[in-house]
């Protein structure tokens, strides 16, 4: 379906995956991103954002495991980055 988008718009996609450490299965949301870093090169003009709460600010073990994946994404492809956001007022 991206690739389809892609092709039509000529345009870039931009997915946003907010609040990760939310999700029932963190396993497999981040296996399919891992899938994604591995094969960049079939998801051409793609970028995905993963938005997840560091474990300081809202301690239970989930936040503490999507946020150290999360960190592991970024030794698959060092097209992965992360970036700190300050606490919202």
């Amino acid at each position: 379906m991206i690739n389809l988008v892609v092709k039509i718009s000529e345009r870039r996609v931009m997915l946003i995956l907010d609040a990760c450490e939310k999700s029932p299965s963190i396993g497999t949301e981040l296996g399919t991103l891992e899938a994604f870093l591995k094969h960049q090169d079939v998801w051409p003009r793609t970028h995905v954002f993963l938005a997840v709460r560091n474990p300081e600010l809202d301690s239970t073990k989930l936040n503490e495991e999507a946020y150290r994946r999360t960190y592991d994404l970024c030794r698959i492809n060092r097209a992965a980055a992360v970036y700190e956001l300050l606490p919202m007022r």
